[in-house]
């Protein structure tokens, strides 16, 4: 079982001040390398595809969170195999120590560790979670399965230079796995908020030609 020692305010703010340090270098890595592919590698614009109505966006994305909420059931029960059994002792402690300090107890030690080891517990979880969802959808996009292409021209991209496409591939490949790995809601959020942009437009446009 983990650690059952409390967090520190400064441990915290230190590792936020590291978190941060890291995403700026990689924020400036990959404006370093988009600055230079565009010097270096003009790229051709690409074209999206017309598509029908907004039931053909909803067709595209729809199985991208049937393989979000595959990662998603497959990912719980690794979890709960692995590290259920801890998260449930924990719990159960920091139950009993509750209802021992309802009763009034002079002494009940180590109770704020505890709370804050089960805290720190659940977000170690969580952050294995959200890491082995994003390899999962990395792998699921590396078989076959993309988001953006599925948006574009074929014929716009079959033109890329290779360079170009391998880029556009990454991308696609990062992107789409990122969805599958960040949960079915967020992609219900993408496809209820197009639909409610859709049928804003539509209505625009049906009261400009009635008027």
């Amino acid at each position: 079982m983990e650690s059952t020692k409390g967090f520190r305010t400064e441990e915290i703010d230190e590792k936020r001040g590291n978190d941060w340090k890291n995403a700026r270098l990689i924020l400036w890595l990959i404006l370093i390398i988009a600055l230079a592919s565009g010097i270096f590698f003009a790229a051709e614009p690409v074209r999206f595809q017309l598509l029908e109505d907004a039931q053909s966006v909803v067709s595209i994305l729809a199985p991208l969170v049937l393989y979000s909420l595959f990662v998603e059931r497959a990912i719980e029960v690794f979890l709960t195999v692995w590290r259920g059994r801890e998260a449930d002792g924990l719990a159960l402690e920091v139950k009993q120590r509750k209802r021992l300090l309802g009763t009034k107890s002079p002494d009940v030690p180590g109770f704020n560790a505890l709370e804050h080891a089960l805290e720190h517990y659940k977000a170690t979880t969580r952050d294995i979670s959200f890491t082995c969802s994003f390899i999962l959808g990395i792998l699921i996009a590396l078989a076959g399965v993309r988001s953006l292409a599925m948006f574009v021209d074929p014929v716009s991209l079959a033109d890329l230079t290779p360079f170009q496409t391998g880029w556009f591939t990454v991308l696609d490949i990062f992107i789409t796995g990122a969805l599958i790995g960040g949960g079915s809601d967020g992609i219900h959020k993408i496809v209820t908020m197009f639909l409610a942009f859709a049928d804003a437009t539509k209505a625009k446009t049906d009261a400009k030609a009635e008027g």
